[in-house]
């Protein structure tokens, strides 16, 4: 039993560390702990439903300014803030 439980673990641990699945979103992924989503060239509505994820905020107005996004987000708590997300990788900050 214990041999089972060991090699499931050493399994789990290597699929859950292979490029594959740090990129794609799995199962117990939670958005709020995550800042970054890796993708190419992100569209506008890409941009707003990250930063959405990321925030969990209602979006405002999405900008174009150059190879970054403005996101203007409404948060939970009633504050406006504004997210830069690029466009070329999906990085949210």
């Amino acid at each position: 039993m214990t041999r089972t439980l060991l090699l499931t673990s050493i399994l789990l641990t290597a699929w859950l560390h292979t490029p594959a699945a740090l990129a794609a979103p799995a199962f117990g992924y939670s958005p709020s702990q995550a800042d970054t989503l890796l993708l190419a060239d992100v569209s506008e509505q890409d941009a707003a439903s990250l930063v959405r994820q990321v925030s969990g905020g209602r979006v405002l107005k999405v900008e174009s300014q150059g190879d970054v996004y403005r996101v203007k987000v409404l948060l939970p708590n009633g504050v406006v803030k504004t997210y830069i997300v690029e466009r070329s990788s999906g990085r949210v900050s």
